[in-house]
C-alpha cells in the first residue's frame, strides 16, 4: 500500500468529519 497517500487522506477525512458537526452545533446554539 502507499501509506504516503493513505495517511494524508485519512487526516483530511478526520478534519472534515470533525469540523462539519462542530459548525452544525455552533449554528444550532444560535
Amino acid at each position: 500500500m502507499q501509506f504516503e497517500v493513505i495517511i494524508p487522506l485519512i487526516a483530511y477525512l478526520v478534519v472534515v468529519f470533525g469540523f462539519i458537526p462542530l459548525r452544525h452545533e455552533k449554528t444550532r446554539l444560535r
